[in-house]
């Protein structure tokens, strides 16, 4: 995983993370491309995510953080087959987030 350099408020991590998504019911494999504490980067080729909404995002985050379960809202989806979706983090002060934020402090220290 690399950071990425940008003008962006929160650094982002670079990175090829299987994730699920639950999206109106429906729980979809997708990629984390890029995360930060604000929010993050996913890629998935399922049709069904088509426009802005609340999304749950569910990672292993390395072998002892899994499960971690990131609410969240849609901001925008892009791509043709294979749709870039992202994601803002809505609940800052929740376990998972925490959890989250350690994590990339220690990819980042």
């Amino acid at each position: 995983m690399e950071l990425e350099k940008d003008r962006r408020k929160h650094p982002r991590l670079e990175m090829d993370l299987p994730v699920t998504l639950r999206y109106k019911g429906r729980f979809i494999p997708a990629t984390a491309k890029n995360i930060s504490v604000g929010g993050m980067a996913l890629s998935t080729d399922d049709p069904s995510v088509t426009e802005d909404g609340p999304v749950e995002v569910v990672a292993d985050l390395s072998y002892e953080l899994k499960d971690v379960a990131l609410c969240g809202t849609i901001l925008r989806v892009s791509g043709g087959p294979e749709k870039i979706i992202a994601v803002q983090f809505s609940k800052p002060h929740s376990l998972s987030h925490q959890t989250l934020e350690r994590f990339i402090q220690s990819r980042l220290s």
